[in-house]
């Protein structure tokens, strides 16, 4: 893991789309086996394990608010993990995961309200494209 850190986050990005793109089709393919519950606790749980045998060896705890804002976004993994294996027992990954993506609509927006950044003309467009996506997936 020491090494990915010097890897070109054009790479990662390359090999973060290809395996969450295999973790869509398997994500479904658990969902029609399992119930919903059943299936964030199992997905969960192998995240769980490989985020600790890499994380464990470099943890580092120098911050309070740091470590609490971590512990409130697996909290809120868990329920979205939840959430999410509801959605994908019940309608089609083509349809489930794009628009449980559009979620980075609201991170932007709610980036540039509550932490000031900046959004330009084609980070709107790329909002708007977003909810245009959700109509078409959904009509």
């Amino acid at each position: 893991m020491a090494l990915i850190e010097k890897v070109d986050w054009r790479l990662l990005v390359l090999a973060y789309l290809f395996i969450a793109g295999v973790w869509g089709l398997l994500t479904k393919i658990a969902s029609n086996r399992l119930d919903p519950p059943t299936t964030s606790f199992f997905a969960m749980t192998g995240a769980w394990l490989t985020v600790a045998i890499f994380a464990i060896p470099r943890l580092t705890i120098h911050s309070g608010t740091g470590i609490a804002t971590a512990l409130a976004c697996g909290i809120l993994g868990g329920i979205l993990s939840i959430i999410f294996y509801s959605v994908m027992s019940q309608v089609n990954a083509s349809v489930a995961i794009p628009l449980c993506s559009l979620y980075v609509i609201i991170t932007a927006l709610l980036s540039h309200f509550v932490l000031g950044e900046s959004l330009s003309a084609k980070q709107l467009a790329g909002i708007a494209f977003g909810l245009l996506a959700v109509l078409l997936l959904t009509s």
